[in-house]
């Protein structure tokens, strides 16, 4: 009992240790792609006085659709913009993104919080945090960290707290939670 309780412990700490270490460098691909504002902003060209080759945004999945990253296939269901969940308020707004996972792959995957990113319209990127905003039980379906067995699917929601005044925002999806540099990224429509 004692060594599994150092087991869990060590384990713990690793992760702890190693998401606080990535935060930057995980951020700064993502930033270096500027999804969401390149594609809000790409029919309204910058005035120039000689005009710049402009970079194609990339694409945005509209809600509903299918997008495919590393062994899953996600689809954006629905979001809700709100300031109360359950007994938790904010003067912010929540943000609450139900998806739908099926594993493409051929082993267990799992999809967590780490693996989605929201973008406004200013590039500012907002980290998710469904276990601190959503409820553990009621009305909302946390996504869970058990892993999803080939040809299966799983439905949840995924919740990030932003400021009340962005109404114009995107999901960004990357094939891992981790991002050293190399992440991929598909990018979602969602804004309220």
């Amino acid at each position: 009992m004692k060594k599994l309780l150092i087991t869990a412990i060590t384990i713990t700490s690793s992760a702890i240790v190693l998401s606080a270490c990535t935060t930057e460098s995980a951020y700064k691909n993502l930033e270096n792609q500027k999804p969401v504002q390149q594609a809000i902003t790409a029919s309204t060209p910058a005035p120039t006085a000689t005009p710049a080759p402009t970079p194609t945004p990339p694409k945005l999945i509209p809600k509903g659709e299918s997008g495919t990253i590393g062994s899953f296939e996600l689809k954006v269901l629905k979001n809700t913009a709100t300031n109360k969940v359950d007994k938790k308020t904010t003067d912010n707004q929540f943000i609450l993104i139900d998806i739908e996972l099926k594993n493409v792959g051929k082993k267990p995957e799992t999809m967590m919080d780490g693996n989605f990113v929201l973008i406004d319209d200013k590039d500012r990127q907002y980290k998710a945090n469904s276990l601190d905003i959503l409820p553990w039980s009621g009305e909302y379906k946390m996504l869970s960290y058990d892993p999803i067995n080939p040809d299966l699917k799983k439905s949840g929601t995924i919740a990030f707290e932003i400021p009340a005044d962005v109404t114009r925002f995107g999901l960004a999806v990357r094939d891992n939670m981790f991002d050293f540099g190399g992440a991929k990224y598909i990018f979602f429509e969602v804004q309220s």
